[in-house]
C-alpha cells in the first residue's frame, strides 16, 4: 500500500493557544517556512469536486494528483471535532489526505491522527459520510446497469 500522505490543521481552543498543523503525523510550527503553503493546500479547494455536504456539519471534496505520471485520489475534508473551545463551540479542522482508494480511508487516517491530540470526530458524522459514498457507489451501479440495458436493447434493434 502507498504511503498516506496527510494534512490537518486544527483551531487553536482559544485565541491565545495556537493552531495545530500537522505534514504527516509531525506537527509543523506556524514559524516554517512551508506553513502558508501547507494552509493554502486546505483551503484551496475551487478546482475538486464537491462530492459530500451535510449543511454546516462538513464538507468533503475530492481531488486527483499526478505523480511521476501515477494519478492518485484525495480529499479534503472541513468539519468540526465533538470537542469545543473556550466559548462552547465546536473546534474546528481541515485535513487533506491523499494517496487513497476511497472516502472511508481518508476518515479512518483522519481519525487516527486526531486521536493523537485528543480530539475525535462526531460518530453520527463519521456514520453519514461513510453511508454517503456508498450511495454515490451505488447511484453509479444503477447507471452502469441502466447504460447496459439501453445498449443491449440497441444492439437487439440493429441485429
Amino acid at each position: 500500500m502507498k504511503d498516506n500522505n496527510s494534512l490537518l490543521w486544527i483551531q487553536g481552543k482559544s485565541v491565545n493557544e495556537e493552531n495545530i498543523m500537522l505534514l504527516n503525523g509531525q506537527r509543523i510550527s506556524k514559524n516554517d517556512d512551508n506553513y502558508l503553503d501547507l494552509y493554502d493546500k486546505l483551503v484551496y479547494k475551487d478546482y475538486y469536486k464537491k462530492v459530500l455536504t451535510d449543511g454546516d456539519n462538513f464538507v468533503v471534496y475530492r481531488g486527483t494528483k499526478y505523480t511521476n505520471k501515477v494519478q492518485s485520489k484525495f480529499y479534503i475534508i472541513h468539519s468540526n471535532y465533538h470537542q469545543v473551545d473556550v466559548i462552547g463551540r465546536r473546534v474546528g479542522f481541515m485535513a487533506r489526505i491523499e494517496n487513497v482508494e476511497n472516502l472511508s480511508e481518508a476518515v479512518d487516517k483522519l481519525i487516527e491522527e486526531s486521536k493523537v491530540y485528543g480530539y475525535s470526530c462526531e460518530a453520527s458524522e463519521i456514520q453519514l459520510m461513510k453511508k454517503k459514498e456508498n450511495a454515490i457507489d451505488y447511484n453509479k451501479l444503477i447507471i452502469l446497469i441502466i447504460s447496459i440495458i439501453i445498449i443491449l436493447f440497441i444492439l437487439k434493434k440493429i441485429l
